[in-house]
């Protein structure tokens, strides 16, 4: 059953962690513009005690904030870190072009403005441009995106993790063709970045893989890519494997 990947990847699946898969585990719940982020959840010996739970406010900088966790008397603190939105995305355009900033930090900041076009630009059926009336949002996107093809055009061997992303969502852009300005619609070069970050270990590229054989009649190298996704823990890539593994029987 042929599927169309311009409408699951307008799903805009992004890793339950917030992050790339390819960093490191330890942090891969907090948002580095988000405000005060969770830490790692404590033991609680000797008690049945449920956490208190706060909402974080935004923060005017990238820079990864620690919240400090300490039992009290009514449990420990956890922070959730809240959606980002032009108010939060907004003040950290100076970090974005610094040129000593983290890169990995700016990847993820491309993401979150990336994804917040796709909640909030409302759009036909890709390839057709999407149409920014916010000009804010505008902006950053434009910002975003310049970040990004700077990032994915790294020629650093082997591919760090951040540029492996930067690569997967430059080939979103290229597949739909929502920024033709910046980024002009081509398809093939979008399966190509796909097929980079998928054999650099980026989970969801697999997913998009396998959509596009699976759209070309190739039923069983889709299924590869698919259970090759499923087994980095890609919650698309299992939801599709699921439902082939369900057609079938």
């Amino acid at each position: 059953m042929a599927r169309n990947l311009d409408k699951h990847s307008g799903l805009n699946y992004t890793p339950a962690s917030g992050l790339s898969p390819l960093l490191p585990l330890q942090d891969a719940n907090w948002s580095p513009w988000a405000g005060n982020q969770p830490a790692p959840f404590p033991s609680l010996p000797n008690s049945n005690r449920l956490p208190r739970i706060t909402i974080s406010s935004p923060e005017s900088t990238l820079q990864p904030a620690r919240q400090s966790i300490a039992a009290s008397s009514t449990g420990p603190i956890l922070t959730i870190p809240t959606i980002p939105t032009v108010a939060t995305l907004q003040p950290n355009v100076p970090n974005i072009h610094d040129p000593t900033f983290d890169p990995a930090l700016k990847v993820a900041w491309v993401r979150d403005v990336l994804s917040l076009v796709e909640r909030t630009v409302k759009t036909p059926e890709p390839p057709v441009p999407a149409v920014i009336r916010d000009f804010a949002l505008l902006r950053l996107a434009q910002v975003a995106i310049k970040t990004l093809l700077q990032i994915a055009n790294s020629e650093t061997q082997p591919l760090p993790p951040y540029v492996v992303e930067a690569i997967f969502l430059r080939g979103k852009l290229t597949w739909h063709g929502t920024h033709p300005k910046q980024v002009p619609l081509n398809p093939r070069a979008a399966v190509r970045d796909f097929k980079t970050a998928a054999k650099a270990g980026y989970a969801p590229a697999w997913f998009f893989r396998g959509i596009y054989y699976e759209n070309i009649k190739m039923a069983s190298r889709a299924l590869q890519c698919f259970k090759r996704g499923m087994e980095l823990g890609d919650a698309m890539s299992m939801f599709v494997r699921g439902d082939n593994n369900v057609a079938q029987s």
